[in-house]
């Protein structure tokens, strides 16, 4: 792919600083007017700038192909992990420096403020927020401290000072999600725990029940495959796991009442022969569950696969060339766009996803 210029309104002033951490996609369910008339919905994106203490909400409108800088929210120690409530009035993000919880309102169609309208203080710095499937719990990872948290989001009334529930697994401890509406919760580990723990959560008070954990793959070579993030197939039948160390797409299957079930095979996210460094990071499946991409760090790709109907597995695609270091990024709720962010250039590269083929087309940078 062929790099454009990246435009001032979108670089990030210090390009070796953390820009792109975590891209949260949505529609805005408006549209967007124009002298032509009715250009069609916004696509509404919010990406963490940590080497710029704020999150700009970029709008994106498919028929123009404009990507345009909405707002900045202020963040004011290292703003990472993004999670956006249900209902899309609230914008949740973890603020690393600072070891915070912060908590941004919506007021109509417009920011309530910029500053967070809510801080919690944290004993570590989170590295991966969620939201449970009902909204009611935020949950959160800690790389660093090797555990988990639950906060209660108070039907409206804000975040719990305190966590209801706070459950220690392993160092590395790199994202927490449910599987579909399960309660089921997955923890993903890198490094030496290299495994991921499986919990279950209480709906009524938060709290944890573990269950153990599932070792992942590890290779004489490599050594541990490292399971960073991951995707479940939307009818909860499959599991899909970055691993970042050993650069592949782990498959699992999962079973009824959402356990683990055994490894299924890996595909490496690299083309053959790659003989350089890299690490695997954000891995993101489509809402209809026939394509799968995956960022390489090093090769500074996006790895494409096809999903298998019936039985999930994978088929290497091949590779988009993207941003320096792309870490995060994101794809529109109608499947028809990827937006990726590169850490070390501080841009977002806009792709169309050919909704025949997966393949990405340029659209903007």
């Amino acid at each position: 792919m062929q790099h454009h210029g990246c435009p001032r309104r979108l670089r990030n002033r210090f390009p070796y600083a953390e820009a792109g951490r975590l891209i949260r996609v949505w529609r805005t369910g408006r549209d967007n007017h124009t002298e032509r008339g009715v250009a069609g919905p916004e696509i509404r994106i919010a990406v963490s700038l940590s080497g710029e203490d704020c999150v700009d909400i970029l709008d994106y409108v498919p028929e123009e192909g404009r990507l345009l800088r909405v707002t900045r929210l202020l963040a004011h120690s290292r703003p990472g992990p993004l999670v956006q409530s249900r209902d899309g009035s609230t914008l949740y993000g973890g603020l690393r420096g600072s070891c915070q919880l912060a908590t941004w309102k919506l007021a109509g169609d417009a920011w309530a403020t910029s500053d967070p309208v809510q801080t919690v203080q944290l004993d570590s710095d989170p590295c991966y927020l969620d939201l449970d499937s009902r909204g009611k719990w935020l949950l959160a990872a800690y790389y660093g401290a090797g555990c988990v948290s639950v906060h209660s989001t108070q039907a409206g009334k804000g975040l719990s000072t305190m966590p209801v529930w706070t459950a220690a697994t392993g160092p590395k401890a790199h994202c927490i999600r449910e599987i579909g509406t399960s309660g089921r919760l997955l923890v993903a580990h890198t490094g030496e725990e290299n495994a991921i723990h499986e919990f279950e959560l209480d709906r009524h008070t938060g709290a944890l029940r573990a269950y153990g954990k599932v070792a992942a793959e590890s290779d004489p070579w490599i050594g541990p495959a490292g399971p960073r993030h991951f995707e479940v197939h939307p009818d909860s039948s499959s599991l899909f796991v970055s691993n970042e160390h050993s650069s592949t797409v782990g498959h699992r299957r999962l079973t009824a009442d959402g356990r683990l079930g055994p490894c299924l095979g890996s595909v490496s996210t690299l083309p053959h022969p790659w003989g350089l460094a890299n690490t695997c990071a954000q891995i993101r499946l489509t809402n209809d569950a026939r394509f799968l991409y995956v960022s390489n760090r090093g090769h500074n790709s996006l790895a494409l696969f096809g999903v298998d109907r019936q039985s999930g597995d994978l088929r290497q695609l091949g590779w988009q060339s993207t941003e320096e270091i792309p870490r995060a990024f994101g794809i529109s709720s109608d499947d028809r766009f990827l937006f990726c962010a590169g850490l070390a250039t501080g841009c977002m590269t806009v792709y169309e996803i050919c909704s025949h083929t997966g393949r990405l087309d340029f659209r903007n940078r």
